[in-house]
């Protein structure tokens, strides 16, 4: 009865089909070889848009000790995540660009998800006046410099097998 028992379970294996392993191709007496091969698909490169603006500061805004938030929306639009860090630059033009300071509060490695949107905010501050100071006219323009890294978690292990019948 044991035989039919394992007559029966050796005829079901055989059947089944099953999956085996790739074999390796003797070379010489001491050596084999054998080729596998894997295939992946290229990532997005790094990318992001901001949409084209001028900011224009109300007069009312433009005065000694005034302070105010920019907030700049961010595009990601590949399908990888990005860290996005923006940096003003010196503000220049009036007089009293010197007096304007920009403050990054939220625009260092700002997260921004595979198709989605950011947001890098800014803190514009207007210094007090003290005696002699000239008069806040005139424009004042600032540049700032964005710029995005790759985000991927590459902390995964990879592994391939074979399979054949």
């Amino acid at each position: 009865m044991r035989s039919l028992k394992t007559l029966a379970l050796m005829t079901a294996l055989m059947v089944s089909g099953g999956a085996y392993a790739a074999d390796s191709t003797s070379t010489d007496h001491n050596n084999a070889t054998m080729t596998l091969t894997t295939s992946g698909t290229a990532s997005d490169a790094v990318k992001f848009s901001i949409a084209q603006t001028t900011l224009t500061i109300p007069a009312a805004q433009v005065r000694p000790g005034a302070s105010f938030t920019v907030s700049v929306p961010v595009s990601n639009p590949t399908g990888r995540n990005i860290k996005v860090t923006g940096v003003a630059g010196t503000p220049t033009g009036a007089a009293f660009a010197s007096k304007l300071t920009i403050t990054g509060t939220n625009a260092t490695n700002v997260a921004v998800g595979a198709g989605n949107n950011a947001t890098l905010t800014y803190t514009f501050t207007f210094a007090n006046a003290a005696a002699g100071d000239p008069i806040y006219s005139g424009n004042v323009s600032v540049s700032f410099t964005i710029n995005a890294v790759a985000d991927d978690d590459a902390t995964q292990d990879v592994s391939f097998g074979t399979s054949g019948g």
